[in-house]
Order: structure tokens, then C-alpha cells, then sequence
């Protein structure tokens, strides 16, 4: 299980306390009593402030650790039900009776909607949100796990740290980047175009498009990420517009993190925090 949490530090470049938000990876570790987590520097609040820093590694990020009697961060294995999986969830939750409710849903069916209903419930069963026994061919027993009451919760608070995640990324772009070097007061004058390695980036779209397949998206969903990796591909290949660049790579790290269980997911978005970091 891997988490998101801020942290504050003292910088002894800047000679000045910072927040920074850390990604905590979690390690399973052969013969470790518990998980182990691996810090990796999300975003720092300087390199908002000051559009971008040049300090490698991260003298906060050294002395950062993961508490585990701490509130957990944002479970950044959530993942986003389709709309209509969401909606029938919503349903049996708030319904007086699920059991009831279902057995109202299957009434009057075509074969064609009998299927896709099915298939939702199919998908909520698969997904960890409920469990269900059927009998005559229509649930008789539905049991709610605890993650189907608090989705809602898990998904207001995925949409406010990842739109705010991508805002602070989005913040460092600008037209000309001044980069901090390792003496305090010296700094150097980027264009964007400098500051994105589009190499990596076409590197991380072509990724995309060859497991996009694979990445158990909505029709909807994939369409969107196919549209923007095809421009993203066009932009990298002929090194320009990087704030466009960005901008694609937080919308495709906001798509995959909410794929879990996926070897190539996983590795593109480790791939991404390398080239934000």
C-alpha cells in the first residue's frame, strides 16, 4: 500500500524550513516484520515557489520516514468505479433493503440490459466492494464491504489531492524557468523547452500506447488518454510546446494511479515521478 503525506523539513541550501509532499512506497521485504516504505519527492513547496530547483538529492527528502501510528495518507490504490458501476453502488448502499432493491433492478429486463447489469454488479464484486449470493438467478444476499459506505469519501479526497497535485506540477511551468543552483543567490535562465526532457517523455508515451489495453479503462477514459498521448507523442517527437508536455504527463499519472495490480502501470508512473522529481 503506498501513500501520499506532507512532510515539513528544514533546507540547508536555502537555509529555511519547507513543505514537501512524499510519496510513501511500500516495500515487502523478505523477512521485515512489516512493510517497509521507500520516500519519493512528489512536489516541494520551493520549486513552486521559486519554478523549479536544482538541488539532487532532496536535503528534506533524506531525513523523511514513515510513521506508521501517523493518520494515513491518501490510498493511492483507489480506484475509480466506471460512472455507472459508481451509480449502482450508490443504490444498494443507500437503499433500505439491497437485497430488494437489486431484485426491483432485474425486473423487465431485455437480455441486453440483464447482461450489463450483471456485469456491474460483476465489477463491484471484483473490485472489492461487495460480495454476493445468488438464487434464481438474481442476488439473494448482498454484503457490503467496508470500502463500498466510504468510496464517496476515498473519492472526494483522491479528486482533491490529485487536481491539486497537478496544479502545483502545472505551477512550475512558465516561459522563462529559473533554476537554482547550489550556491544561494546564483541562478541560471530556462525556457520550458529546457526544462522537459522530451525524450523521457515520448519514452513514457509510447509506454502508454503499447499497454493502454492493458490498463482496464473505461471506453471513455481510454478515448480521452489516447487523444492526449497522440498530440503529447506529435509534440515530444518534434520538442516543442513543453508546457503541453506536462501538463499530459499529470493527466496520464492521474489515469494510472488509480490502476491498481498492473506491472506496466506501476512502472510508467514511477517513470513519471522520475521525471517531475
Amino acid at each position: 500500500m503506498d501513500y501520499y503525506k506532507d512532510r515539513i523539513g528544514y533546507c540547508p541550501v536555502q537555509d529555511k524550513n519547507y513543505k514537501i509532499k512524499v510519496r510513501f512506497c511500500g516495500i515487502n521485504t523478505m523477512g521485515a516484520p512489516s512493510t517497509q516504505y521507500k520516500p519519493i519527492l512528489d512536489y516541494c513547496e520551493y520549486a513552486i515557489e521559486n519554478k523549479g530547483c536544482s538541488e539532487r538529492p532532496c536535503p528534506i527528502l533524506k531525513n523523511v520516514k514513515f510513521q506508521d501510528d501517523e493518520p494515513q495518507g491518501v490510498n493511492i490504490m483507489f480506484k475509480k468505479l466506471p460512472k455507472e458501476c459508481h451509480e449502482l453502488l450508490k443504490t444498494l448502499v443507500n437503499s433500505k433493503s439491497a437485497v430488494g432493491t437489486a431484485s426491483e433492478l432485474f425486473d423487465n429486463l431485455s437480455s441486453q440490459e440483464d447482461e450489463r447489469l450483471r456485469g456491474k454488479f460483476r465489477r463491484l464484486k471484483e473490485e472489492g466492494y461487495i460480495d454476493t449470493v445468488w438464487a434464481d438467478n438474481i442476488p439473494y444476499k448482498i454484503i457490503f464491504q467496508n470500502k463500498a459506505y466510504t468510496y464517496e469519501e476515498d473519492e472526494a479526497e483522491y479528486e482533491r489531492h490529485f487536481s491539486s497535485a497537478v496544479n502545483n506540477t502545472t505551477n512550475i511551468n512558465a516561459t522563462n524557468v529559473q533554476m537554482q543552483q547550489n550556491t544561494i543567490g546564483s541562478s541560471q535562465n530556462m525556457s520550458i523547452e529546457q526544462f522537459v526532457d522530451f525524450d523521457k517523455a515520448l519514452e513514457i508515451f509510447n509506454h502508454v500506447v503499447q499497454n493502454i489495453d492493458n490498463f482496464n479503462l473505461s471506453n471513455t477514459d481510454k478515448d480521452k488518454l489516447v487523444e492526449t498521448v497522440t498530440q503529447a507523442i506529435s509534440k515530444a517527437k518534434s520538442k516543442e510546446d513543453g508546457e503541453f508536455i506536462q501538463n499530459a504527463l499529470s493527466i496520464v499519472r492521474n489515469f494510472l494511479v488509480g490502476v491498481s495490480g498492473n506491472l506496466a502501470a506501476a512502472g510508467i508512473l514511477h517513470m513519471i515521478t522520475q521525471i517531475f522529481s
